[in-house]
């Protein structure tokens, strides 16, 4: 597997005396492994199975990146049937940045998948930790319901994460089937974080 990242930025302004790492433009380039495990039924709207993505990528000079890190990531979602109508979904999500990591490659989280109710990139720092659950629920016709909560937080270093820091949410939403065939829905979802909250409207599932 390769990645590699060009971004750079223009502005008249002069620089402030102390930048974030790589926010004025940075190239990365990393070579790195990735295994990745799915026996979920339906990759849009799953009611039994795993998924499991891991992988381990190594950006440095060697490589023609400005900066040298190593990035460790791991997602984990299962799936379970509770009745013929009922789904309980669940997700681990961390992400992990060892050395010197541009601003662009930080972890983040929130937006509409990643803990929902909290601005996606309001939190960024080197490491990212993510626990989330959903209960999904058939209604009636195309029409479906859901609830959802979890927590999250980012950290400087993997070992500042601290129970008590870590930042909740919860919320509810409508789910519309468009395609019985592939099981696909447009969801709506509100959500409420700490000091803050989020309206989302997409197709498929956050997770």
């Amino acid at each position: 597997m390769l990645k590699t990242f060009d971004i750079t930025r223009s502005s008249d302004r002069q620089a402030p005396a102390q930048t974030l790492v790589g926010s004025l433009g940075s190239v990365v380039n990393g070579v790195g492994v990735a295994s990745l495990v799915d026996t979920r039924n339906n990759i849009y709207s799953p009611v039994r199975g795993w998924y499991a993505d891991v992988s381990f990528m190594e950006y440095g000079e060697l490589l023609g990146s400005e900066f040298g890190f190593t990035n460790f990531l791991f997602d984990i979602r299962h799936y379970r049937s509770l009745s013929p109508n009922t789904v309980l979904a669940g997700q681990f999500y961390l992400n992990l940045n060892l050395g010197e990591v541009p601003f662009k490659q930080a972890a983040t989280l929130g937006g509409s998948s990643l803990l929902r109710g909290y601005y996606n990139g309001r939190y960024r720092d080197n490491n990212a930790v993510i626990m989330q659950a959903e209960l999904r629920q058939h209604l009636f016709g195309r029409i479906g319901g859901v609830v959802f909560a979890g927590v999250g937080d980012v950290a400087h270093k993997p070992s500042e994460f601290e129970v008590g820091d870590l930042k909740p949410t919860g919320g509810a939403g409508l789910r519309y089937l468009i395609s019985r065939k592939e099981h696909l829905n447009v969801r709506f979802d509100a959500a409420v974080g700490n000091h803050t909250h989020g309206f989302y409207v997409n197709i498929s599932e956050a997770f």
